[in-house]
């Protein structure tokens, strides 16, 4: 057969040629070979090589090298693919005659350009008698990694970049991150070495910070892609690690805001499979994954009924947004939308021990439920959930609904207006406002109280909003506010007969009878609202209360608004506004006015509205001054109740508290601060300027920026009280066991000191004359004196820096290392653990890093000098560092 055959020929020789090499038939392979090789056109080049490896497995490897030799005139055309097939034969068939002149042609076409290519010819044995397959195995080895190639070595250290190759001698030079000009054997670096391309992420770290910095601000799910291509699955620990930390490319903030950025986009990337917290398992999937698979694949993860529902939540209103945009979409449910469902529902079946988590739960299901039914009216029923049965879906009146008062009768205000509408002054007019100073006078021949002689007169005060301040726990809830409201209900989408089928869609909001059902089990609604997780289902249960508790709606709108979840604050507001109720705005503003400590959340919602100017006919009226340092007062002692809570609930609690209460210092402008400057004087500014810097809980960059607006108006007053900062930036260092003394110095002042002092006051003011009461004075100096002693203890606690033993390494001196110093001017030899202002001990040779010998040789090395500044010499003294040491840090834990 020559000459060019037809496809089926060529197939059947193949067959005959497999079959000969199984049967170890060589010789009929030799022949078929040849009339293989004679065909026209190209070689199937896979085939070839095939049968080369069944030869060489059957036990001839001789021949095997023969048989791909025989190729060479078919690949003439192509080099690359000759040097390839030669090193090839050279490992089954070193003896071919004219295979060594073969490589020595190839090599030299390659690697021509190498000045020591002769001489690694020659070094190798390939120019004279040396086994051929032992010369190319070396030459491979010399060329393998060439001059800027970046490697990494699995054994330890790490990135590396390849400055110089040396094939005449067999070796490379290359420079590691921590190891520069190390030089390593050709054969070696091929086995523990492992070449990276430039983009890898490994690289990046190594040769251009500045982009990977940039990448974790504008592009960060791409940075978080190079590190999954680098390693594939990793943690968010790993990552951080790398990248963040003291000596590392981001800050510890700047990794805080680069993360959230990248697990969020991550979380809608198809090729990046993103795990939940606290371990966050990421990797990279061999093909992306279809968007409402991958939707489907969050939700199915999701820890909890909290987050699976609120991920469906995004995901329906992104679909809503998507129909509305091209109204072209099918109505076909996603696929991910009915297991979701159906996830949901077993979530809401579980046992918890606070029942009112599943009581939250179930009315945003229920809510999410109809939220659907507005893009898909039939899901509910066709993925049968739970009864939604169109047919019989009936509303009952918002006055039936069997649900208890929040409010306890016996908490009542003794002063509150009756419920009897023949006490009400403007039962008259139902759109009348109690609140309202100008409404017409009741008749002066009108007992209020006639239709019960026991009850108490109607509150003089309760028309004017900077009245006496009222119980918190009474019912604000005057006649006229509430059968306004129950009278305006026109446009509640309340039914109270069966609805038919095709006339009734299911919106967000109506009241569908899964919603109704489940407000019917609700004994409790202030804090159902707190547990709801979908803020949108949140503000919607705040419309729902008005209509379905006509009775005592305002008191649980009071009670919601004095303890609001973040956020929800301006919704309650403009709702009673709304609905002529806003003299419970008042009343909320003069309880947390005495008490804001007890009501954080609201105070900082307050104290935006102020400055933005909302609610000005409502509220009373107080300083900018007033509002801020009061804000501030309260930012603090939250702050300090963060820092030392234990539990870990708690701990997220007053850390989201206290992040809402810093929103109004972390403005960029600080426009609340710049209108205290601008309406206060100097007196004012002054004590604002100490408050801030005084503050644990206000950063560095923000007293820096108030520093810089009241420079501008006031620069005398700036200059007049400079603060000195302490050593290392304003830090206090200091062990685990010297913050644990500290802080229990500040427990023992708040719990026992400030208060046995209040009780000298006290005792001194009940003697009766104050005008010459010495006892009164002592006290009154001791509590100023006590007051200070607490400010800069909680100002010294909000500066703490930790001495982390496990980053010392002894090569100089450091704050936590341990020292031996010479004096040279006595020759006495000392023996000092360097730590902070609070661990000093003078029996055990515990000094501050702040007294003259720490500050003299920190940073020496050992047998290095120093001239250290003594108290009460002129001239400084020389001192020698003998040894560095790193203690045993367990003592400084234990507190011994």
């Amino acid at each position: 057969m020559s000459g060019q055959a037809t496809e089926s020929e060529l197939h059947a020789l193949k067959n005959r040629i497999r079959g000969a090499a199984r049967a170890r038939d060589f010789n009929k392979v030799t022949e078929l070979w040849g009339k293989l090789i004679g065909q026209d056109g190209d070689l199937d080049r896979d085939f070839c090589y095939e049968i080369a490896q069944e030869v060489s497995g059957r036990g001839d490897k001789d021949q095997a090298g023969r048989l791909l030799f025989d190729l060479l005139p078919k690949l003439q055309d192509s080099q690359d693919e000759v040097f390839e097939l030669l090193r090839r034969v050279a490992k089954l068939a070193p003896r071919i005659p004219e295979l060594r002149e073969e490589l020595i042609t190839q090599y030299r076409r390659i690697y021509g350009h190498y000045n020591g290519l002769e001489a690694a010819l020659k070094r190798t044995g390939l120019l004279v008698n040396g086994s051929v397959d032992k010369s190319v195995a070396e030459l491979d080895d010399a060329f393998y990694f060439k001059e800027g190639d970046f490697v990494f070595h699995t054994r330890g250290w790490g990135i590396g970049k390849v400055v110089d190759a040396l094939p005449e001698n067999g070796d490379i030079i290359i420079d590691f991150h921590e190891k520069v000009g190390h030089r390593m054997n050709s054969q070696m670096a091929r086995r523990s070495l492992t070449r990276k391309p430039a983009d890898d992420f490994d690289v990046l770290l190594w040769q251009d910070p500045a982009l990977v910095k940039t990448l974790s601000t504008e592009d960060p799910i791409e940075l978080l892609k190079k590190a999954l291509r680098t390693k594939p699955q990793m943690v968010a620990r790993d990552l951080r690690e790398r990248i963040s930390g003291d000596d590392k490319i981001l800050t510890k903030s700047e990794w805080t805001k680069f993360w959230a950025a990248a697990r969020r986009k991550a979380r809608q990337d198809p090729w990046v499979d993103i795990g939940p917290s606290p371990k966050c398992l990421m990797s990279m999937r061999e093909k992306p994954l279809d968007r409402e698979e991958e939707v489907g694949e969050t939700v199915r993860k999701a820890p909890s009924f909290a987050a699976r529902i609120k991920m469906c939540y995004q995901e329906i209103v992104a679909v809503i947004d998507a129909r509305k945009k091209d109204k072209n979409k099918g109505d076909t449910p996603p696929s991910w939308l009915a297991q979701s469902l159906m996830n949901m529902e077993k979530d809401l079946k579980r046992k918890r021990k606070d029942k009112t988590i599943n009581k939250a739960g179930r009315i945003e299901f229920e809510m999410f439920k109809a939220h659907v039914a507005t893009v898909y009216p039939n899901i509910v029923n066709d993925l049968r959930i739970s009864e939604f049965d169109k047919e019989s879906i009936t509303i009952k009146a918002v006055a039936d609904f069997p649900i208890d008062p929040v409010e306890d009768p016996e908490d009542a205000d003794p002063t509150a207006v009756p419920a009897d509408a023949a006490a009400d002054p403007t039962a008259a007019d139902p759109t009348a406002s109690a609140a309202d100073p100008t409404a017409s006078a009741p008749d002066p021949t009108s007992d209020p109280t006639a239709a019960d002689p026991t009850a108490p007169a109607a509150d003089p005060t309760a028309a004017d909003p900077t009245a006496a301040i009222p119980d918190p726990t009474a019912d604000p809830t005057a006649p006229a506010v509430s059968e306004a409201v129950a009278e305006d209900t026109s446009d509640v989408a309340v039914v109270t007969e069966p609805v038919d089928a095709d006339q009734f869609v299911p919106g967000p909001d109506f009241l569908t009878q899964g919603v109704v059902d489940a407000l019917q089990d609700v004994d409790d609604m202030c804090t159902v609202v707190k547990k709801m997780t979908v803020e949108a289902y949140r503000r919607r249960m705040i419309k729902l209360i008005i209509f379905a508790f006509p009775d005592t709606w305002l008191t649980v709108l009071k009670t919601l608004m004095l303890d609001p979840p973040i956020g929800l604050f301006d919704n309650i507001a403009n709702e009673l506004i709304a609905n002529d109720a806003h003299r419970v705005l008042s009343e909320v503003a003069a309880i947390v006015n005495v008490k804001p400590k007890d009501h954080p959340v609201t105070l900082s919602s307050l104290t935006r509205s102020h400055f933005k100017g909302l609610y000005e006919d409502h509220l009373p009226r107080r300083s900018h001054f007033e509002i801020l340092t009061k804000h501030l007062s309260v930012l603090d002692h939250i702050f300090l109740q963060y820092r030392s809570a234990l539990d870990k609930k708690e701990k997220a609690l007053k850390k989201a508290i206290v992040e809402n209460l810093k929103g109004v210092f972390a403005e960029k402008s600080l426009g609340a601060v710049q209108r205290v400057i601008d309406d206060s004087g100097q007196e004012e500014t002054r004590r604002l300027l100490f408050l801030v810097r005084q503050s644990p809980s206000v950063t560095r960059a923000v007293v820096t920026n108030v520093e810089t607006l009241i420079a501008k108006v006031f620069p005398l007053l700036l200059a007049a009280t400079k603060k000195k900062s302490d050593s290392d930036g304003g830090f206090v260092m200091t062990t685990r066991a010297g913050l644990a003394r500290r802080e229990e110095e500040r427990r023992h002042l708040l719990e026992v000191e400030i208060p046995l002092n209040k009780e000298d006051i006290g005792n001194a003011l009940a003697q009766g004359d104050i005008s010459e009461n010495a006892e009164l004075d002592a006290a009154r100096q001791k509590q100023e004196l006590l007051s200070k002693k607490l400010q800069l203890l909680e100002s010294e606690l909000s500066r703490v820096k930790l001495i982390d033993f496990k980053k010392l390494k002894g090569r100089k001196v450091e704050v936590g290392c341990e020292v031996r110093v010479k004096n040279l001017e006595s020759n006495e030899v000392n023996n000092f653990v360097i730590l902070g202002p609070w661990d000093t001990n003078d029996e055990k040779g515990y000094i501050s890093y702040l007294s003259p010998v720490a500050q003299g040789i920190l940073g020496r090395k050992s047998d290095e000098k120093a001239e250290v500044k003594l108290p009460g010499r002129k001239d400084p003294v020389m001192f020698q560092v003998l040894m560095i040491g790193i203690p045993d840090a367990t003592a400084f834990f234990s507190g011994t």
